[in-house]
């Protein structure tokens, strides 16, 4: 057994895994296999312009180059599903107040990165596309399917030999010689521990951290195909996003801030179909509902991601609050969290999760 427990096996957790492995270092890594797990999304949607605004994400290239490097490597150990595909990613503004986001944003973005196109050229992009006010053709983006990543990390372990262990952590206990982790049915102990359980936190003696996740519910509709005509060969993400990879669509997602069920509902399947017919008036002739998926994303108050460690606990770190940008963040920040605990590298201050280091409860 290693010396170092990653706790979690999201995007988080298996890119931290991934990045120590890559500077000598075998964490065991802790499987949860709980319903809330956003990483495990049929589809996803990897976009440098973020939220409804069309933001530049933060350090969106640097993330991009390292989910590839990631994703490349755990292609190996899956010859049977495609793990991602480059893809365009066509934004249509859908409403005049998004336009007008979408201009000033635009002008932040390095011109080789994105184009604007007016409402013509989307038709002439894309016609299945209903729009008025034009938008952003964004070049480098990609389509993730999440649920095969998950599956694919533990190949990946088993190559390397690389400690797992499938069951839920529900207590941590400090003591002077580390952390004692307390299982269904068993405990065992490690010297240092990261928790990467998105929405999800363990006790954890000593350390109160939950009030600076806000979970974030999204439900997505899973597609089949009704025809076999080519509807489209890159991502769409307008009101929801849509997407094609392995044979299968998804078009997704809600934003729920005030839910009572991890479930499915007709309200935000309702709420899906109206926004795709908006977006794409006569999806029907192409796509059919099979089937609904919801997971939970950790956010933070400031919508950034919270990672790293504090002084009263040097060898207890945190990663979680990527929300809806985990896919283009979590091997980035994964290395960066490896370089601190490896190396001591100090963390970019945007990410590190001492800012909110007064909102934490000690004792």
């Amino acid at each position: 057994m290693s010396d170092i427990a990653v706790i979690g096996s999201g995007f988080s957790g298996i890119s931290v895994v991934y990045w120590l492995h890559q500077l000598g270092v075998k964490a065991t890594l802790i499987s949860l296999d709980i319903p809330e797990k956003a990483s495990a999304v049929p589809l996803g949607l990897m976009s440098p312009a973020g939220g409804q605004k069309g933001i530049p994400i933060w350090r969106y290239k640097d993330g991009l180059r390292s989910t590839f490097d990631l994703l490349d490597e755990l292609q190996n150990y899956n010859s049977e599903t495609k793990l991602y595909q480059k893809s365009a990613v066509l934004r249509p503004a859908m409403q005049p107040f998004i336009e007008e986001y979408f201009r000033k944003n635009f002008d932040d973005f390095p011109e080789d990165d994105v184009k604007w196109l007016s409402s013509d050229e989307i038709h002439d992009y894309n016609p299945h596309i209903f729009n008025q006010y034009g938008g952003m053709l964004i070049h480098d983006g990609a389509i993730i399917s999440g649920d095969a990543i998950c599956t694919t990390i533990k190949q990946y372990a088993d190559h390397y030999h690389i400690p797992m262990i499938h069951n839920r952590v529900y207590r941590i206990e400090k003591d002077d010689k580390g952390f004692r982790l307390y299982f269904n049915n068993f405990e065992t102990k490690f010297d240092k521990i990261i928790i990467a359980t998105g929405s999800v936190l363990p006790t954890i003696s000593g350390i109160d951290v939950g009030n600076l996740i806000v979970p974030v519910k999204g439900q997505l509709m899973k597609l089949r195909k009704e025809t076999s005509d080519k509807v489209f060969d890159h991502a769409i993400s307008g009101q929801g996003y849509i997407a094609e990879l392995n044979g299968e669509a998804a078009f997704g997602s809600t934003y729920e801030h005030d839910f009572t069920t991890l479930e499915p509902t007709q309200t935000a399947e309702n709420k899906l179909r109206d926004q795709l017919s908006v977006l794409f008036p006569h999806w029907e002739k192409y796509y059919s509902v099979s089937e609904q998926w919801t997971g939970v994303r950790a956010s933070t108050p400031d919508r950034m991601p919270m990672l790293g460690n504090f002084e009263l606990n040097p060898n207890l770190y945190f990663y979680f609050g990527n929300g809806s940008k985990g896919m283009i963040w979590s091997s980035l920040l994964g290395k960066l969290l490896a370089r601190l605990i490896v190396k001591n590298e100090e963390l970019p201050r945007e990410v590190a999760i001492q800012r909110f280091a007064k909102r934490v409860v000690f004792g």
